[in-house]
């Protein structure tokens, strides 16, 4: 039988800092909060509609609770990976009662903030 500091080295937590993360360039990790009920919101922008509307598609997160407290009230994470390319939709609770709403895309990795007319501006220019 294997002893205690094989088992130890074996299957040792990971470090937060050790944590898998896409190497890809074309792609970034977005961490958002869960705030008491309110869940965060990220959507891909596929077009527009004949409506006038966006097509929208929903981004699957995952949750992270290793920083939450022990009500899971507060530190509780969802985490999503973006890919270069789309428009996001973003909804994210910044407190109990504030919601940050924002649209954005993806470029050498960072995030770039975008408002309704910036995005209007990029569709017209790359989807014809």
């Amino acid at each position: 039988m294997p002893d205690r500091s094989e088992i130890e080295r074996t299957f040792r937590p990971l470090e937060p800092s050790s944590k898998k993360r896409p190497t890809n360039p074309d792609c970034t990790v977005l961490e958002l909060e869960i705030i008491g009920t309110s869940i965060p919101q990220v959507e891909k922008i596929l077009g527009v509609g004949n409506d006038g509307n966006f097509n929208l598609q929903t981004v699957q997160g995952f949750r992270d609770y290793s920083r939450s407290n022990g009500v899971g009230t507060r530190g509780i994470r969802q985490i999503y990976i973006l890919q270069a390319g789309p428009i996001y939709s973003i909804s994210a609770p910044i407190s109990w009662k504030k919601l940050d709403q924002y649209y954005c895309r993806i470029q050498c990795s960072q995030i770039i903030r975008m408002n309704i007319y910036q995005v209007i501006a990029w569709l017209k220019n790359h989807w014809v």
